[in-house]
């Protein structure tokens, strides 16, 4: 595009975009080899320092720090992002024996070591166990003192999932819990629980996988396992995960089986929304991009939005032949990149809006 006096439709790259993955960039994590299962099993983290950086570090080793902070923890963000993963961790935490928070979880005392098999640790899937009658068990056992840890541990995945009267029932319980229980609740959707239930949580959020980690995993991963990868694959590996790190271990491991498609455009798969833009922007249509921007449920998740609209394009521009027509939509999808997550200048929601105008700008009538 042209240079023209509307800086805001310029092309330079704007702040947050997501980084070149071959870019040099410190990444506080180092993944562990374990077993020999799949890959999002075999590099589970175990520790803090292993854990992907997609919630902030400094707010776990302050849970670890200050474990009678809080009894009940809300874990919110998409899937794939860490939260159950996290929860256990801190879980184990609080159960470990070393005397020196910074160690913990230490992974060889005797409490991390039975942490599988323990009687006072409890994961539970709300989406298969979301009745009242489900609640109002744990809430009879809350009670109960723990059999061998100074803690009783509830991970409660997919607590969204629960049933209104179900919530109802952890609320009571949670309003004035025993001092041996903690609570550890992870949702995709927070916007579904009780207000009352997610304000009585201290909460922790996890967000999409950058660009930057997502080139350290892969890096770490396939030095440890001796695969080989094209820099060409490595941009898909990142965007076909779609912020998820369990997917990108999955892409990795189907990469190394020869089952990854890097050209991979799983159109009839895309949100209707996305669809919908994609054409309207492809169009120059802006009044009528104007109009799905407008919609709450866009204001309220701006990402996942922008996200598809970047992978739609993508995919896009891997299956055109036309040299010219693929050219305008790499020039809108460099428009749309980078997570606004990371955007500080204005709120997630008004860089939405510049992006997809700027994307729309690409393809204006002449």
């Amino acid at each position: 595009m042209q240079a023209n006096n509307y800086d805001f439709l310029s092309s330079e790259p704007l702040p947050g975009v997501v980084p070149d993955l071959k870019e040099e960039e410190k990444v506080e994590f180092k993944l562990v080899k374990r077993g020999d299962g799949p890959f999002r099993e075999k590099y589970r983290p175990q520790r803090i320092n292993e854990i992907v950086p997609t919630c902030s570090k400094d707010q776990l080793l302050s849970i670890i720090h200050n474990p009678q902070a809080s009894q009940v923890y809300l874990l919110e963000g998409r899937t794939g992002t860490g939260k159950t993963t996290c929860a256990r961790i801190l879980a184990k935490a609080y159960v470990c024996l070393d005397t020196q928070d910074e160690n913990k979880p230490c992974l060889v005392c005797e409490a991390c070591d039975a942490f599988e098999k323990s009687y006072d640790i409890y994961t539970i899937n709300g989406a298969d166990k979301n009745k009242v009658e489900d609640a109002r068990s744990w809430a009879e056992d809350f009670r109960y003192k723990p059999s061998v840890y100074r803690y009783k541990i509830y991970i409660i995945d997919e607590v969204q999932r629960l049933t209104d009267a179900a919530q109802q029932v952890l609320l009571t319980e949670l309003e004035e819990p025993p001092s041996h229980l903690v609570v550890f609740m992870c949702t995709t959707d927070s916007k579904q629980l009780a207000k009352p239930l997610a304000d009585r949580a201290a909460r922790l959020t996890f967000n999409d996988l950058k660009a930057s980690h997502a080139g350290s995993i892969i890096t770490q991963i396939c030095s440890l396992e001796n695969i080989s990868v094209s820099e060409d694959s490595i941009d898909s590996l990142y965007h076909q995960s779609k912020g998820s790190v369990r997917a990108l271990l999955n892409n990795i491991q189907a990469y190394a089986a020869g089952g990854f498609d890097s050209e991979k455009w799983e159109e009839d798969n895309a949100p209707v929304e996305v669809v919908t833009m994609f054409k309207l922007i492809t169009k120059g249509s802006w009044s009528e991009v104007v109009v799905i921007l407008r919609k709450s449920t866009v204001r309220s998740e701006p990402e996942t939005l922008r996200m598809g609209l970047e992978n739609y394009f993508r995919g896009a521009i891997l299956n055109n032949n036309d040299l010219d027509h693929s050219t305008k939509l790499g020039e809108a999808m460099l428009r749309l990149s980078g997570s606004l997550l990371t955007e500080t200048s204005i709120c997630q929601y008004n860089q939405l809006v510049l992006k997809c105008l700027r994307a729309c700008y690409v393809f204006r009538p002449n």
